[in-house]
């Protein structure tokens, strides 16, 4: 793969052109950081929907058939699945049967009685990593 970086102009918006064949790994790879990166989801609170940067989800976690939505201050209903968000892949991953975790904002973990995790996220929020999810967590982390 060649990366080609060219200046342009003071104030001229920024463009990409990415080019390769469909059934390049390396091109899904790119789409994905990409839309990691630059895509958003909508959020809705109270009467009003907001865009919601992936880059600002801290976690999201399943309660009473909704799906909500935490960055460091806010918490936003999304009409998604857990199952659906942990198809994100990177860096969204499954830590309990009703969370999944933006790692980018994981700051520290604990060992916790049985064979468990806590997680504190950079808000200082604390969330509890289940041994199911354990093993998954530990390999995307590289811990032993």
């Amino acid at each position: 793969m060649k990366i080609k970086w060219i200046a342009g102009k003071i104030g001229e918006e920024v463009t990409i052109t990415v080019k390769g064949h469909d059934d390049d790994p390396e091109l899904d790879q790119l789409r994905t950081i990409f839309s990691k990166t630059l895509g958003y989801v909508v959020g809705k609170k109270e009467s009003r929907q907001y865009r919601i940067p992936y880059h600002d989800i801290y976690y999201l976690e399943s309660q009473d058939e909704h799906t909500v939505l935490y960055t460091s201050k806010d918490s936003f209903i999304i009409p998604f699945r857990l199952y659906e968000i942990e198809s994100w892949g990177d860096p969204f991953v499954r830590i309990n049967k009703s969370t999944v975790i933006n790692l980018n904002h994981l700051s520290s973990f604990k060992p916790m009685l049985n064979s468990k995790l806590e997680a504190l996220l950079n808000n200082g929020d604390r969330l509890e990593v289940s041994r199911m999810y354990l093993p998954v967590i530990k390999v995307k982390l590289g811990v032993k």
